[in-house]
């Protein structure tokens, strides 16, 4: 097969983007604990006999309605930035398409048909990916397809075994030579101008050739693809129309492999009440830290907090270790989260340690910043979460 037509340099300008996406996700959800832990704290106060009708807790339900929205849209940027949570398997992408197709082809105008080329190959590799998130990727390439047709037309799948030169991947980051699996969408819309290519994998980018295309549909697809070590390009075709290409690695089973889960946070269900112990707070965000001390006052736990790791540790050592458990950021400015849990273990063994951040575990991973021997709390969290959590560690010390 040619050798596709790579975007090196917009490529790059998409990390970039997806850099920034993944910090203002990060800041996001500070907010949002901030506002749903407050919330939490005012119906606490409140009491369970305040009427639903009364015209404050209607306030307070709509503001907690805007902070699950927003969560969704941080949510959405960390996908955009290649950054979300996922879980990660051996799958066979042909049969996912085939299980789909019934499916993606009630989602389209009724004069719109859905043909796929070549699943019938029992040949086509497997790949490593987050089955739900390629779910995403083609159900947001179809309803983009179904767009670009005006009234009747097709759009064509195919799913293909290809091999990629080192001189096709020499300019992709995190791209190496080999075997992939080729998906190919294509549409017989009107096509795309060149000023428009440039720019469709851009958050919130529409335009009048991409149909009503809007928000961040496909730049959370090209983020999706970035997470499977894969890249995607589009073009014009030949008669008119839309082609995706889409390139993911190919994969074959490891013996004795370990598939790498992202676990979910707070699934525990240990009872939340705090005994006598003490709890060091540490976060550069004053509202977070603020509000995550109220929140173990609240409960009955005695609490410090520091806006940073040396005053962290200044503060442990001035209680001579005294602290039954360190709940601390990650990214903070100077020293990060991790190594101030290192430091205060070598000190203080006895100390627990809970991490908490904005970014995703995955982030943080490919950072070096999360430590495999801390819990890890991805923000925002409920209170009853973050209580449990606090509560299944310090059992843990009880055991020891």
């Amino acid at each position: 097969m040619d050798q596709p037509d790579l975007e090196p340099n917009e490529d790059g300008r998409l990390q970039a983007l997806g850099r920034f996406a993944a910090g203002v996700s990060h800041d996001l959800n500070n907010l949002i604990f901030v506002i749903n832990g407050n919330i939490e704290l005012i119906r606490h106060f409140q009491g369970p006999e305040t009427s639903s009708t009364d015209p404050l807790q209607v306030g307070i339900g709509q503001i907690e309605e805007a902070a699950r929205q927003t969560g969704e849209l941080a949510n959405k940027l960390m996908l955009f930035a290649g950054r979300g949570r996922r879980k990660v398997e051996l799958i066979s992408l042909k049969k996912l398409v085939q299980d789909s197709h019934r499916m993606l082809q009630r989602l389209v105008k009724e004069d719109v048909t859905i043909e796929l080329g070549n699943t019938e190959s029992n040949d086509i590799s497997l790949i490593r990916a987050d089955s739900t998130q390629l779910m995403q990727v083609l159900l947001q390439l179809v309803l983009n397809a179904d767009k670009a047709i005006n009234e009747s037309g097709t759009i064509l799948i195919e799913i293909n075994n290809t091999i990629l030169s080192p001189e096709a991947t020499e300019n992709r980051s995190g791209v190496d030579p080999g075997d992939f699996v080729h998906l190919k969408v294509v549409d017989h819309g009107s096509g795309f101008s060149e000023e428009n290519r440039a720019r469709m994998f851009d958050p919130y980018f529409a335009s009048a050739d991409a149909g009503d295309s809007s928000g961040l549909g496909l730049s959370i697809v090209h983020g999706i693809v970035r997470q499977t070590n894969g890249f995607l390009q589009c073009r014009n075709g030949k008669e008119g129309g839309t082609i995706i290409d889409i390139f993911f690695p190919a994969e074959q089973p490891k013996s004795g492999e370990k598939i790498d889960e992202t676990p979910i946070p707070g699934q525990s269900k240990a009872d939340a009440s705090a005994g006598a112990q003490t709890i060091l707070v540490c976060d550069d965000d004053e509202f977070v830290r603020e509000l995550t001390t109220r929140i173990l006052h609240s409960a009955g736990y005695a609490v410090h907090s520091a806006e940073n790791a040396r005053e962290a540790l200044e503060l442990i050592r001035e209680q001579k270790g005294d602290i039954d458990l360190l709940l601390t950021d990650i990214i903070m400015p100077g020293m990060n989260g991790r190594e101030l849990s290192r430091r205060m273990q070598e000190e203080f063994p006895s100390v627990k340690v809970l991490l908490m951040s904005g970014y995703t575990a995955n982030t943080l991973e490919e950072n070096g910043a999360l430590s495999a021997k801390a819990e890890f709390l991805q923000k925002p969290i409920s209170s009853q979460t973050l209580l449990q959590s606090i509560q299944v560690e310090l059992g843990k010390k009880d055991q020891e």
